[in-house]
């Protein structure tokens, strides 16, 4: 009697949501056939990003469906609000979906249809799958929130039945669970009699994590099959299958012979775990492999936040996710060799460097030698304030266009000093406006007095102390805010790179002018910056409405450092 294979992939994010992706769920049942028809099936993969466009990894699903018409909707849930497939026909008015993701990272699909099947009349079969996995996206965050919902619902029994937990230790992103993670999944696969399997490719790595509490015995006591992988920790091929309950290897020898895994040399297999496991200074020889290469990435991570890089997972694993703009990535990989991981939604790459058996402390030594000599800064005033110091003190000079960080005196203070003892510069961007030469210029020879005058949208205005209802129905221009930049700072202190600058620039936060305008129907952002002394007057009076005028000018402050002639 033939079987339908059918599964649920579910994916879970961590509560402090430092990893997209941190659990890996994969949910599966066998269930015998009532006829001897072939049936057809849905078909699910998870897509690597180095085949998309972006670079970002693609969930994807191929349904065997009468509906020829699908759509991806956002749909606002009872609990948690989610995206999700539907069928175009009948949505909103059939509460169905056939695969999607929530509001707090937990992800669901199925790889089974009865859509085409003949039912009985009044049986329902394939839209209980539709209705499931709608009701587990707007209700569920877990593994356990999703099996208590299945068997809630009424035509549970026309379903395939949660059979088994599959996750990766460590995972693809470099994260490991923790003991009380490990124990609580395996209660809840015991309260609803489901299998718990750990994909254990990266086993060694994950045994010697950095405050990893999860030992090999603590998997074997809680896993029902596990498998301890040994190509990654140098062995020539082979990984060891463990089945920790009777019964479970039930025709295993036969599935063995049938997908091509049994080789004849099964002692060579073997003797390679035998020495692997054999005892070096009292540590398995296995975990003191993990080990190495453990310790050998945390100083990889370090060195690269030492540098002023961001890294984009807190991994304790051999494996370190660095956030690189495209000029250092392809500088870098004139020196180094690192894998694509994805793409950020500001642009940037992920890239991954993953350590291993085989690699050598000088290696390491010779990627953290290497430096930039300029870092430039388009982020925000928070990766201003996490990376300046730290790169400076590396010796690596900065460009900085969120000048807003240095509205914080103390850190302004701090940022010089650093440069001064480390031989560094801070390059200040002219970013929207420009000009600061000459204002600077003026403020040198005397006494100035100065001042900036912005004049903004409503629209732009929304999200601050400064916005009020009647701006948007206002006819004429009303003067906001008017007081020093040290007030303007205060009040707004996410959207005053202007008034940082120019206050830098001339005579200080406390005593430059600052007046903010309300212009109703006005697109983009008009400062007009002044300084003067008796005699001479600098006006700096620049309109944008666009972004582009800001990165442009970093392009600039790099063609006056390598340029003979400097303007």
């Amino acid at each position: 009697m033939p079987f339908h294979r059918l599964s649920y992939l579910c994916e879970y994010k961590s509560k402090e949501g430092k990893v997209m992706i941190k659990h890996l769920f994969l949910i599966w049942g066998l269930l015998a056939a009532l006829t001897a028809e072939p049936v057809l099936a849905c078909t699910s993969a998870v897509v690597s990003g180095k085949v998309t466009p972006d670079g970002r990894p693609l969930l994807w699903k191929n349904r065997d469906t009468d509906y020829l018409r699908n759509h991806v909707a956002y749909i606002k849930g009872e609990k948690y609000n989610f995206i999700a497939d539907v069928n175009s026909a009948n949505f909103p008015a059939l509460k169905e979906a056939w695969m999607g993701t929530n509001s707090v990272g937990f992800a669901l699909m199925n790889t089974q249809s009865y859509n085409l099947v003949e039912v009985k009349d009044g049986e329902e079969r394939g839209a209980a799958n539709g209705r499931i996995i709608y009701r587990a996206l707007e209700v569920c965050a877990t593994v356990e929130d999703f099996c208590k919902t299945f068997y809630a619902d009424s035509n549970h029994d026309h379903m395939v039945f949660p059979g088994m937990v599959y996750i990766s230790h460590p995972t693809e992103y470099g994260t490991v669970y923790s003991l009380a993670e490990l124990e609580a999944l395996a209660q809840v696969c015991r309260d609803f009699d489901m299998r718990l399997f750990m994909d254990g490719a990266r086993l060694g790595y994950g045994l010697a994590a950095v405050g990893a509490d999860v030992t090999l015995a603590d998997i074997a006591r809680l896993c029902d099959a596990f498998y301890i992988g040994g190509t990654k920790v140098g062995a020539f091929c082979g990984e060891a299958v463990v089945f920790t309950k009777p019964g479970l290897d039930d025709h295993f020898f036969t599935l063995m012979k049938k997908r091509g895994a049994l080789l004849a040399k099964g002692r060579f297999l073997g003797l390679q775990f035998d020495v692997l496991f054999d005892q070096e200074d009292g540590e398995l020889r296995y975990q003191r492999i993990g080990r190495h290469a453990v310790e050998l990435a945390q100083r990889i991570a370090e060195g690269f936040r030492a540098k002023g890089y961001e890294l984009a997972i807190d991994s304790p694993t051999n494996q370190q996710f660095v956030i690189l703009d495209d000029e250092t990535k392809e500088r870098l990989a004139e020196h180094a060799s690192f894998g694509f991981w994805e793409r950020t939604p500001d642009g940037r790459t992920v890239v991954r460097f993953a350590t291993s058996w085989a690699t050598r402390p000088e290696s390491v030594d010779e990627l953290l030698a290497l430096k930039p000599d300029y870092i430039a800064e388009a982020a925000s005033v928070a990766a201003v304030k996490g990376m300046a110091v730290k790169a400076l003190c590396a010796g690596t000079s900065i460009i900085v266009l969120s000048i807003g960080a240095f509205a914080d005196a103390d850190f302004y203070e701090e940022v010089k000093r650093t440069a001064l003892e480390h031989g560094t510069r801070v390059h200040i961007a002219s970013g929207a406006v420009g000009g600061f030469d000459v204002l600077r210029t003026v403020s040198l020879m005397g006494d100035a007095v100065s001042g900036i005058e912005t004049r903004k949208g409503p629209k732009s205005l929304k999200n601050t102390p400064l916005f009020e209802d009647h701006l948007m129905t206002d006819t004429e221009g009303t003067e906001v805010f008017a007081g020093n930049a040290k007030e303007a700072i205060a009040l707004l202190p996410t959207k005053v790179n202007v008034a940082v600058a120019a206050s830098l620039a001339t005579t200080g936060p406390e005593h430059t002018k600052v007046n903010i305008h309300s212009i109703p129907g006005f697109v983009g952002d008009d400062h007009k910056i002044t300084a003067e002394i008796k005699g001479v007057k600098a006006v700096v009076d620049i309109y944008s409405d666009t972004s582009a005028i800001a990165g442009w000018s970093v392009v600039a402050v790099l063609r006056n450092l390598v340029s003979p002639i400097v303007f």
